[in-house]
């Protein structure tokens, strides 16, 4: 004879559901959870055994134990997944934040350049006329450049603010919740 049981493990982050069988012989000895589950594929008949309580706390102690070991074991292995998860999307953040920032710096050297090479052209300007279009339009991009520093402040602050908001919402999704149902206990005998 086999006392056997099957709980129901549900994890939340994608909810996912699992199966644990557990079970073992009268005379003690462990069935792996595997071969557990291939005899639920064995053919059967029902035959009522009176005196025998599907109640969890008749199970044998070691049954029991079995049970909660591979539900714990189930549960952190979600939680790893869900770990390397987070840790995935949060790297995603962090690059996605990175580029925006290093695309607003790059705007602001390119205009560093263009102050550069206009001051040059200004100094070398051969006409009045030509120096003073040059320093309009020094005079121009040196605003720009302002506004180009004071937009990367304001960027940094949005994108810091944005991150912070998706890691949180990542962060609440990661609250394990863990439902668990004993779906059925069982006893029966391979003949």
């Amino acid at each position: 004879m086999v006392d056997a049981e099957l709980a129901y493990c549900g994890c939340v982050f994608n909810t996912q559901q699992f199966l644990v069988f557990t079970a073992r012989t009268d005379h003690g000895q462990m069935i792996d959870g595997e071969a557990c589950k291939r005899l639920f594929n064995l053919a059967a008949t029902y035959s009522d055994s009176a005196g025998h309580s599907s109640d969890t706390n008749m199970l044998p102690h070691d049954l029991l134990l079995l049970k909660n070991r591979q539900i714990d074991a189930k549960i952190a292995e979600v939680m790893d997944q869900n770990n390397a998860l987070f840790e995935a999307e949060r790297d995603k953040l962090e690059k996605w934040a990175e580029d925006i920032v290093f695309a607003a710096e790059e705007a602001l050297r390119d205009t560093k350049a263009q102050i550069k090479s206009l001051k040059r052209d200004a100094r070398l300007a051969q006409s009045i006329e030509e120096q003073k279009q040059n320093l309009e339009k020094l005079k121009l991009l040196e605003r720009q450049q302002k506004r180009q520093r004071m937009e990367i402040f304001d960027i940094e602050d949005e994108i810091s603010y944005k991150r912070d908001q998706l890691i949180s919402a990542l962060e609440e999704r990661m609250k394990q919740k863990t439902e668990i149902a004993e779906l059925f206990t069982i006893r029966w005998k391979v003949i």
